[in-house]
């Protein structure tokens, strides 16, 4: 257990990386090669890890493909972060890769951080399996995140929204152009969902790319043959529930030409529960508890839109949200999608209820000058409300309470 407890001391960073060629350093030419062409790279704003899980789940059971997943963060153990058809990576399997790392960091005297850290031992764990896909979620933005050292030639975009603008920058163009140049070898990059249809030719100049007029439209490189109309399914699948769902089907519809086994048109083809999201605790409109990680204000307004849809005239009159952020999110933005709808009422949660969390009185003092009522509240207090409520703000919130009381 030592190489793990190696491992939580590194702490977690989203910083962009500096060390990217010498972290190439750590595999060889051909095998740097085999991930380039075998994984699928996700990046976006919200829907990264949805978008991940159904591509990989597509892939491992209708197609009997064999995969590895890298996703972030994990909710309870670290271990959640890379999964095979098999589960997730085996302890035994865990420890061993990270001595490697760790011998790896002592030889070119190098400090990898936590997620660094990581992306390598799944990239080692993926080599080792020789699996089909290799479904890579970027940590963040792309062009100098960690995964972008494997330059996958699939590339998957779900979305552009303001998040970590301090590190990506302040406007849609800038940070669109940090997530698209995750790669310098994009053969297929897979659009999901983007306000305004410019940024389609927007992608197109930076990286030479045709494109095709789909919901889910595919901007091929200009030496890739036409791939044809995809599956549609009925409108009503394409709902705001079941965009990440259609954009891995899109994918998948590219891979393999054609979708010969069931999809219902109104609903999701798999049950694909990805941890931390919609994750309902009671199902009972008058007892209604569920957790979510949406940690902007998007996620936060399309978590709140997809309540009101799927409950429908059972939506309660009130549902008391529970409120944890976590520091450098945009906390203005998603207290701003909460204010927006009348049936929600907010309690904070208590300084130092998870890692990271921004401090209570920030929010404070930005409710009360929007006139926002509120009380402080305990998870604790979440746990045991009888009324129907909600839990979010962050993943890591959303990780303490599984961890605590599930």
């Amino acid at each position: 257990m030592e190489n793990l407890e190696y491992l939580a001391k590194k702490g977690e960073s989203l910083k962009r990386n500096k060390n990217l060629e010498a972290l190439q350093v750590f595999f060889s030419q051909k095998e740097l090669s085999t991930l380039s062409k075998r994984s699928i790279a996700i990046v976006g704003t919200n829907g990264k890890t949805s978008t991940a899980s159904h591509i990989f789940e597509y892939l491992k059971n209708p197609l009997r493909k064999n995969v590895v997943k890298f996703t972030s963060p994990h909710l309870v153990q670290v271990n959640e972060r890379i999964e095979s058809n098999t589960g997730y990576i085996h302890d035994s399997e865990l420890i061993n890769y990270i001595e490697e790392v760790k011998r790896f960091e002592e030889k070119e005297k190098l400090v990898l951080g936590y997620f660094e850290s990581l992306f390598l031992v799944s990239c080692k764990y993926f080599l080792d399996l020789d699996s089909d896909f290799f479904v890579v979620e970027a940590g963040i933005g792309g062009r100098l995140d960690t995964t972008s050292i494997i330059n996958s030639e699939t590339v998957v975009l779900t979305n552009v929204g303001l998040d970590h603008t301090d590190i990506l920058g302040e406007s849609i163009d800038e940070i669109l152009k940090e997530k698209i140049h995750i790669s310098n070898r994009v053969k297929k990059l897979f659009v999901g969902e983007l306000f305004d249809t410019s940024y389609i030719k927007f992608i197109k100049a930076e990286l030479d790319l045709d494109s095709a007029s789909y919901n889910a439209p595919c901007l091929a490189s200009n030496n890739s043959p036409d791939l044809g109309e995809p599956y549609m399914g009925d409108s009503e699948f394409l709902d705001f529930r079941n965009r990440n769902i259609h954009l891995a089907r899109r994918v998948i519809y590219d891979k393999f030409g054609s979708i010969n086994y069931p999809l219902p048109s109104t609903s999701p083809p798999l049950s694909v529960e990805v941890p931390g999201r919609f994750h309902v605790i009671n199902s009972d409109p008058n007892k209604l508890k569920i957790v979510d990680g949406a940690h902007n204000g998007g996620a936060t307004s399309s978590f709140l839109l997809a309540l009101d849809y799927v409950l429908g005239d059972n939506l309660p009159s009130k549902i008391e949200c529970f409120l944890g952020i976590k520091n450098e999110k945009d906390y203005q933005g998603i207290i701003d999608a909460l204010a927006a709808f009348s049936w929600i009422d907010i309690s904070l949660l208590h300084r130092d209820t998870f890692r990271g969390q921004l401090e209570p009185s920030i929010i404070a003092q930005y409710l009360t000058n929007l006139g926002v009522k509120f009380k402080y509240a305990s998870l604790e207090d979440f746990h045991s409300y009888n009324d129907p409520s909600i839990l979010l703000g962050s993943l890591y919130l959303v990780g303490e309470y599984i961890k605590e009381f599930r």
